[in-house]
């Protein structure tokens, strides 16, 4: 089957109901249209912009653009408040309610992006947490020469400033140290695995029993020590790209958010 691939940005929205919209993508494969979910950013263009029109701020925020850069607005409130060229939503969201609405808006948009199919590759997004600037230097360098997936890396040296990159993007795989500054790796494992699907692999130079079974109870999906063999990196970001594979290409990752 071949996709049709449009980006998705939203002002306002709950994080809870990104969750919902996102997770819809697990569960039904017709879709035809491929949602890149991205960051709002003004500069850059949207298929579809999703917008809170109970929030006074994501309001403001959507009058400013004056309609540029963004094809097709949905509204989505509590009371279906309507604006002129804008498809509007009433809460809660409804799941087909929601998705025929956007088959009804690239069936009649023209989408810029490449058609792409059902093999292509999709890139691997990834989370190093670890206070070591060696690290971040081995795994960069590594981790691409392992996969014929695109990766796709971001950094973190502390377990609040990996929270906060949690809480803001869809991270595919956490590479997690256990000794950091401030929160300890393993009350930010707990914290990753209730709020995000990313596979939690604990990379650390902490080797006894007692801190494997420490990794075990916070829900890392695997702990392995530095240096890590070439063989078990590779083992994981095969598995995880065959699980976005299986996934119908990826449509979405999906993340959960609650308070830390």
């Amino acid at each position: 089957m071949v996709h049709q691939k449009a980006i998705m940005s939203s002002i306002g929205i709950p994080a809870q109901e990104l969750v919902l919209i996102k997770g819809f993508y697990k569960i039904i494969k017709w879709v035809q249209t491929v949602y890149e979910f991205k960051d709002f950013d003004p500069n850059n263009f949207s298929d579809v912009l999703l917008v809170n029109a109970d929030d006074m701020d994501a309001m403001d925020k959507w009058r400013k653009l004056g309609g540029k850069n963004t094809a097709n607005t949905i509204m989505i409130s509590d009371e279906e408040q309507k604006f002129k060229d804008t498809i509007s939503i009433k809460r809660p969201i409804n799941v087909k309610n929601f998705l025929d609405k956007l088959e009804s808006i690239t069936a009649t948009t023209d989408l810029t992006h490449d058609l792409y199919d059902d093999i292509v590759s999709e890139s691997i997004n990834i989370l190093v947490v670890d206070d070591s600037l060696a690290v971040h230097k081995y795994l960069e360098h590594k981790l691409p020469l392992l996969c014929k997936n695109r990766i796709e890396m971001t950094f973190a040296e502390t377990g609040n400033e990996a929270a906060r990159k949690v809480k803001n993007n869809m991270y595919d795989i956490v590479f997690l140290d256990v000794m950091m500054p401030g929160v300890d790796g393993y009350k930010v494992c707990k914290w990753i695995k209730a709020n995000s699907v990313a596979e939690v692999i604990m990379l650390t130079s902490k080797s006894s029993r007692f801190d494997k079974v420490r990794g075990a109870l916070s829900g890392c999906d695997l702990y392995l020590t530095k240096p890590p063999q070439d063989s078990k990196l590779k083992d994981i970001l095969e598995k995880r790209n065959k699980k976005i594979q299986s996934n119908n290409n990826g449509f979405v990752k999906v993340k959960k958010t609650i308070s830390f």
